[in-house]
């Protein structure tokens, strides 16, 4: 395993998106908000702070170095084509492009922050616990899993009626063991785990004020983690294209060699592509084979352009029974249907960097 250059991109993106909302909370708190003209509000407070514009950028700049990381020369002078480029093409399985993702999630974004506000006018609650509260996003998957979310209302339940914790202790029992085992598509989050375990951290002192700011602190990290799923399937996904594209066009290339990354910590997909021998040496694929990369969302495993001197030839069997001996030495990692999650048999077509 070996360090992925865009590991340090991708940290860099995560401490400046940490404080792109802020100036939204601030508007929120300090504006004199009625149902009516909730949604009106948060349009123009969005507009006022650039929140598109501004998340659009950030992602624009970490995709740009990823894509230099594989190849792409950018210069003073065509900084701006590159950033067009980047913007315009369709990295996403869902058929949207850059431009396009982070518009969609804008949107969703404030109909979230409008639902938590109506919410919290109806109830009549001060404006600071509706700003600590704007994280609550069901519209952008970034709600707390039923588990999560049964525990809270059980431990809620039990702190006013101590005659109702035997409830409280079923759920509890569940919950801890889907935090034990917190994983996200094969990436694990020790934020979001850490999140959650205070949830019952605070039932168990027997505080609802303690446990009301634990349950915001979850979604608050669910939602980060949401944009910055984003962000790391953008950056992989230029930094592929342009190692792949250039492999193919290198006629001293031959292969490209999929190595896991150095944050690779548990089994998933990735580890039967850096594994998979087809003749030419674990992880190798012809270069005009390559699997479509990223393997899964928040993939960063490692491209490397091989050329004919470093292939191993060997004898092995075809592509089927390579990945049925996978599946018979990783049993843990198959779904119900005895399948590999985010397997595919789709070959990388990479769309030319304007430059090359």
């Amino acid at each position: 395993m070996i360090t992925n250059p865009n590991h340090k991109l991708f940290d860099e993106f995560k401490k400046k998106y940490s404080k792109l909302l802020n100036p939204v909370i601030k508007d929120l708190k300090e504006a004199k908000i009625t149902e009516k003209g909730i949604d009106e509000l948060i349009a123009t407070i969005f507009e006022s702070n650039k929140i598109e514009p501004k998340l659009t950028e950030l992602v624009l700049q970490v995709s740009v170095n990823a894509a230099i990381a594989g190849g792409v020369v950018v210069t003073k002078d065509n900084l701006k084509e590159t950033k067009n480029w980047l913007l315009k093409n369709n990295w996403s399985q869902e058929g949207l492009n850059l431009s396009q993702t982070i518009h969609k999630n804008i949107n969703k974004l404030k109909t979230g922050i409008a639902g938590v506000l109506k919410e919290n006018l109806g109830a009549s609650v001060n404006w600071q616990k509706s700003a600590q509260g704007i994280y609550k996003l069901k519209d952008i998957k970034a709600e707390l899993p039923k588990y999560i979310d049964d525990l809270v209302k059980a431990g809620k339940k039990s702190l006013q009626d101590p005659s109702l914790i035997s409830d409280y202790k079923k759920k509890l029992k569940k919950a801890q063991k889907q935090i034990n085992k917190l994983a996200n598509l094969g990436y694990k989050n020790p934020r979001l785990k850490k999140a959650y375990q205070n949830i019952i951290t605070q039932v168990e002192k027997g505080s609802l004020a303690g446990l009301d700011k634990a349950v915001d602190r979850s979604i608050k990290a669910k939602t980060k983690y949401f944009a910055e799923r984003i962000a790391r399937t953008e950056i992989a996904s230029a930094y592929g294209n342009a190692v792949v594209y250039n492999a193919q066009k290198d006629k001293k290339i031959v292969a490209v060699k999929s190595v896991l990354s150095a944050r690779h910590k548990k089994p998933d997909i990735c580890d039967l592509h850096a594994g998979i021998n087809l003749g030419m040496g674990k992880g190798i694929y012809p270069k005009n084979k390559v699997p479509r990369y990223p393997y899964h969302p928040q993939c960063m495993c490692n491209l490397i352009p091989i050329t004919k001197a470093q292939v191993t030839k060997t004898k092995v069997g075809s592509k089927k029974r390579v990945i049925a001996k996978f599946k018979k030495t990783h049993p843990n990692l198959l779904n119900k249907k005895g399948e590999i999650p985010m397997y595919s048999d789709a070959i990388m077509k990479p769309v030319k960097p304007f430059d090359l």
